[in-house]
């Protein structure tokens, strides 16, 4: 999108706002929904801060928590939300409030824990009784990988071209360590200390989608289709182990905006597919470590 008209569409976008707020049938007055930047910022923030006592997952430095239903879902419960607000449409609006004429990339994570890890110590986890729902996981994580990763390539992507950024996977430390154990690993060279000592004791999963102030029904269209898609991560979502079997309950999707040209640049294209292995332990743990010590563009409150 050329520069000039983003200009033109940012500052009509802002003279909109400031004139008015209760034509705007998306974000604002009779059609529900923040009707500011700053209202957006609060139903985000007041998302983060109704589900940070879990301790899931930090959210200083600008962080703060998806509900569950994902970004294509409708925000509920929260200040100036109603049933037809999206996520998606929320962060649009907020990065026109905050980054008018740059891209803004929602870098999340998502952490898929086994059932019951929460009452246990780190490093302690017994995954033998679970040992083939702990294969299981570790082979969908590969192949999610493998199909967000096709979307970041614009030669192989079908549905998230130009939106999807990078997409990474970390099998956390634990998991790492049992599949080594019993040399069930996907990729024996992972068996090794920096694969050990992970930030993560469980699998989490990561994508970067790019936020350019024109994309708002596209980006929400691309993640239903990522969501339901057989082609996507559906196969995961409707896995025994995720249904039935209880992983991922007490995990959590937590996500920071960041200027896209402000992410290191290993962050942000498409990431060979496996083998993961690096010599200094997976790029998404290191990703998250990047994560964690910077500032995103929310602010602390608004």
């Amino acid at each position: 999108m050329p520069r000039s008209y983003r200009l033109v569409a940012g500052l009509a976008l802002a003279l909109t706002l400031a004139v008015s707020t209760t034509a705007c049938p998306l974000f604002g007055g009779s059609g529900g929904g923040p009707a500011t930047a700053a209202a957006a910022q609060r139903a985000l923030r007041e998302a983060g801060w109704k589900e940070s006592a879990a301790g899931t997952v930090p959210t200083d430095l600008g962080g703060f928590f998806i509900p569950p239903g994902g970004l294509s879902a409708p925000c509920k419960d929260f200040p100036g939300c109603d049933g037809n607000t999206t996520w998606v449409q929320i962060i649009s609006l907020i990065k026109w409030g905050v980054l008018p004429f740059e891209d803004m990339c929602y870098w999340s994570w998502q952490t898929l824990p086994p059932p019951g890890m929460e009452s246990t110590p780190r490093d302690q986890y017994n995954y033998a009784p679970i040992r083939e729902g702990a294969l299981a996981v570790q082979k969908m994580g590969y192949e999610a990988y493998n199909r967000l990763n096709k979307e970041a390539d614009n030669k192989t992507c079908t549905y998230g071209c130009g939106m999807v950024v990078w997409g990474g996977l970390a099998l956390g430390s634990e998991l790492t360590r049992y599949a080594c154990s019993i040399n069930a690993s996907v990729e024996a060279e992972v068996c090794s200390e920096p694969y050990y000592n992970q930030v993560w004791r469980s699998p989490v999963a990561s994508a970067i989608f790019r936020f350019d102030g024109t994309n708002t029904e596209a980006l929400t269209e691309m993640i239903k289709e990522w969501r339901t898609s057989e082609q996507g991560h559906a196969p995961m979502i409707n896995s025994p182990e995720i249904l039935q079997h209880g992983w991922g309950y007490g995990g959590s999707l937590t996500a920071k905006l960041f200027r896209c040209a402000d992410i290191p640049e290993v962050y942000r294209g498409q990431y060979p597919a496996p083998p993961l292995y690096r010599p200094d332990g997976p790029l998404a743990d290191a990703g998250m470590k990047w994560w964690l010590s910077n500032q995103g563009l929310l602010p602390g409150q608004v």
